[in-house]
């Protein structure tokens, strides 16, 4: 970790905190602001350190998933995955303005957008009526829209996955996070209750067989790699529902914003990224400039909100 402090003026500075992604992950964000304004209040005071003593740390979760993560509980997730992905497209062919280049340079761009406030009240009601969440009808309708788009009815799309499913690594700093891949058959339902129903079974599949990390799993199975595109999933999609941490960003007299620095990159060709904020979602779609201009993605995230406004 590195970390600078800029003093701009009397009253005015900037904390830069740079964190490799190999030890850290947006959870471990909160927890490094949460303690930093711990210590910070109680420095003020000359009161010793607040933070309790950790009991665990990011080597012993490491070191418990080799033991657990291995034989035959590896082998049955493993399994689960070969079964669940078998067949399934190499690469969906969403019409580019530009062609692909041989090689991915993962520069990027965002594209913000809403959703208001009475449209997620509607995809609320409409997922409790079919005993499913929020964040599948959302999926759902974006397979629903890359599958027209592309002209397949085979999607894959990656999602992230926390990855603390035990309470003791909630305070942890550490890569926790995993990516996994929702494949559903636009084809195979013919309602939109069958369709939103495929992708909870899906979903849920998925959250019980979590725990194979990607690149573990991707030598498993023998996935074919290509340098022009990722592995599987070409698209991603996550909705961030966690309560944002507000707590402690005005305290001891200072007053604390983040600073935007823009989107330069792009992990996935094109990711949506969605967050619930006062009963609507802000979000925006991430997208590969190589593939595609600004143009294109804002005209495809209207037609994602034509979609949910047709799901309902």
């Amino acid at each position: 970790i590195r970390v600078r402090l800029l003093y701009l003026d009397e009253h005015s500075s900037v904390l830069l905190f740079n964190m490799h992604h190999i030890i850290s992950d947006g959870w471990s964000v909160g927890v490094l602001v949460k303690e930093l304004v711990q210590l910070y209040l109680a420095l003020r005071q000359n009161l010793p350190n607040p933070l309790p003593a950790q009991t665990i740390q990011y080597a012993d979760f490491a070191h418990w998933q080799r033991q657990w993560l291995k034989d035959e509980e590896l082998e049955r997730q493993i399994d689960y995955w070969r079964v669940k992905l078998e067949g399934s497209p190499q690469l969906l062919h969403l019409p580019t303005d530009r062609p692909r280049p041989p090689v991915q340079s993962f520069r990027g761009a965002l594209e913000e957008f809403e959703l208001e406030s009475e449209l997620v009240s509607k995809l609320s009601k409409m997922a409790n009526s079919v005993d499913s969440t929020l964040f599948m009808v959302l999926l759902a309708g974006y397979q629903i829209l890359l599958s027209q788009y592309a002209s397949q009815t085979d999607i894959c799309v990656g999602i992230p996955v926390a990855g603390r499913n035990r309470r003791e690594l909630e305070g942890l700093v550490g890569f926790f996070i995993n990516a996994l891949v929702i494949r559903s058959r636009v084809d195979e339902s013919p309602t939109v209750g069958d369709f939103i129903e495929q992708v909870r079974e899906s979903t849920l599949g998925a959250y019980a067989h979590q725990d194979v990390p990607a690149e573990m799993l991707l030598d498993a199975l023998k996935v074919e790699r290509n340098l022009s595109y990722g592995p599987i999933a070409q698209v991603g999609f996550a909705l961030q529902n966690l309560p944002i941490e507000r707590e402690g960003l005005s305290f001891g007299g200072v007053e604390v914003a983040p600073i935007e620095f823009g989107h330069v990159t792009a992990k996935y060709d094109l990711t949506l990224m969605l967050t619930e904020v006062d009963g609507g979602i802000r979000g925006g779609a991430e997208y590969a400039t190589d593939l595609f201009n600004g143009s294109t993605i804002e005209r495809f995230l209207k037609h994602y909100i034509s979609i949910l406004e047709w799901l309902v």
